[in-house]
């Protein structure tokens, strides 16, 4: 099996809101494959993606049959919830490649950023004051031995 990658995506939460008659109500982001913070490839076309939704940080495939097929990460942060999580998204691997050992690797990759860096204000903001240190290049790049010597990769917009 090859090594999972964890790329990171300098994006802003697109949750829509608007306060009527005092109530606060939120609309879904922009959810789909070039809409995430977080990104561990796995097969071809296929991620498994954490981004941004109703202030919390929720995980799925990249490319779902049924929209909208996710679970926040908050709420998981041991193997047993990864477990959930998978069983939750699995249907929409897409491809009988995706075994269930990549999908809970790249499940735990996304936990172990986000734990590390946090959900996407906090990941800018680390960005822009160079707690994680982004080199001024028009390329991927990446950076070495962050989360358990797998590599993280940051992703300039439009790749």
């Amino acid at each position: 099996m090859k090594k999972l990658k964890l790329e990171i995506n300098d994006i802003t939460d697109q949750t829509g809101a608007v306060v009527c008659n005092s109530n606060l109500v939120l609309m879904t982001p922009p959810i789909g494959e070039d809409y995430w913070l977080y990104r561990v490839k796995l097969v071809k076309d296929q991620s498994i993606i954490g981004f941004p939704k109703f202030g919390c940080l929720g995980v799925g495939f990249a490319i779902e049959e049924d929209w909208n097929t996710n679970l926040p990460i908050d709420n998981y942060d041991d193997e047993k919830g990864f477990e959930t999580i998978w069983n939750h998204i699995k249907h929409n691997k897409k491809y009988p490649a995706i075994t269930k050992k990549m999908g809970m690797d790249a499940i735990r990759l996304i936990r172990q950023a986000y734990d590390r860096f946090g959900n996407v204000s906090t990941v800018s903001d680390k960005i822009k004051n160079g707690a994680i240190d982004i080199p001024e290049a028009g390329s991927p790049f990446e950076l070495f031995s962050m989360i358990q010597k797998d590599i993280i990769k940051k992703v300039p917009k439009g790749d």
